[in-house]
Order: C-alpha cells, then structure tokens, then sequence
C-alpha cells in the first residue's frame, strides 16, 4: 500500500499554498471581467441619463470595472503574501545561532558517529553516542538491501568494542537462506 505524506511545514507546501491563493484570485478577476462585458460595451445609453456620449459612457464602466478588478488584485496578493509561512530552517533558529553549545543535549541527539566494517553480512554498520534518559549510551546500527537492526549498548563505552559486538549479535541473530 503506497501513502502519501505532506510536509504541510515545508517551503515547497507554502509556495503551494501562495500559488493556489494567486490563481483563485487569477480566475475570479477573469470571471469579473467576463460577466462585466455586456455591461462594459452598453450599445445605446440608458434614457434617463442625460446625453452622454456612447465612448465616454463605455469608459468610464470600463474604468470602473478595472478600478474593482484592482482592489480585488491587491487584497488577493496581501493573502497570498501573508499564507507564506514555512517552518524556520534549523540553522535559522536561535538555537543554531546561539555562540554556545547547551550543557546537556537533549535526549536522542547524536554527537558522534562512526562507519565501522559491516561483517559478513555485509552492508553498513555505524556506531556512535547518544544521550538517554539514563545517560549516555553508545548505539550501532546496520543495514543492507534485506535488513535494518540496531542495537543500544549502555555500558560499552569505546565505540570499536561496541562494532565487534554488533557484529557478533548480527551474526548470531541473521540466517541467510
């Protein structure tokens, strides 16, 4: 079964959303503009008015409507100036432009990681540090075209120790058929 996920905090999701403002202005000044027509090139004026001249009568409709045509161009592109509103980039917050490194990364962040032969499985393996809400502890993990395992080692504290034991847990735990 195939899903589909929107980032709706993504640049590309608010550029989507001003595009779509922009065209729904788009197509109601074009609907404006048609339905106004007939009215726009009046063939007789009407007979009440005094004697207009039949020029000066369609220009000044004219005018008008092209005058409300604006209005509604300048309201729309306000609506689709003020939709634009995507997600901060992480180098943007005032976290990354902070000049110092917080005391104790939050928990999951991962400050090191390191590539480490995969075995005889083959694939990759990557070992590195993160924090817990028990402290520190050193996660490898592995992949290849057929599996994705890891596994948390919480008092294995070099990382080329904890790569030989996910190696050998690896080993132990995948059969190939």
């Amino acid at each position: 079964m195939n899903s589909l996920s929107i980032d709706t905090t993504s640049v590309s999701f608010a550029l989507g959303e001003v595009f779509g403002v922009l065209l729904v202005v788009g197509g109601v000044l074009t609907l404006i503009w048609r339905l106004s027509g007939p009215w726009r090139r009046v063939s007789a004026p009407p007979r009440p008015l005094p004697a207009v001249p039949l020029a000066q009568l369609r220009t000044r409709r004219r005018n008008i409507v092209v005058a409300v045509l604006a209005l509604i161009a300048v309201g729309g592109v306000v609506a689709a100036v003020s939709s634009y509103n995507p997600e901060p980039r992480a180098a943007d917050t005032d976290a990354a432009r902070s000049d110092k490194e917080p005391a104790d990364p939050p928990v999951g962040t991962d400050r090191e990681v390191t590539p480490f032969p995969a075995g005889p499985m083959g694939g990759r393996l990557s070992c590195g540090y993160a924090n817990t809400d028990h402290g520190e502890a050193t996660v490898c993990a592995w992949s290849d075209a057929a599996t994705l395992g890891f596994l948390t080692l919480a008092d294995v504290a070099r990382l080329d120790d904890a790569a030989l034991i996910a190696v050998a847990f690896r080993t132990a735990a995948e059969r190939r058929s």
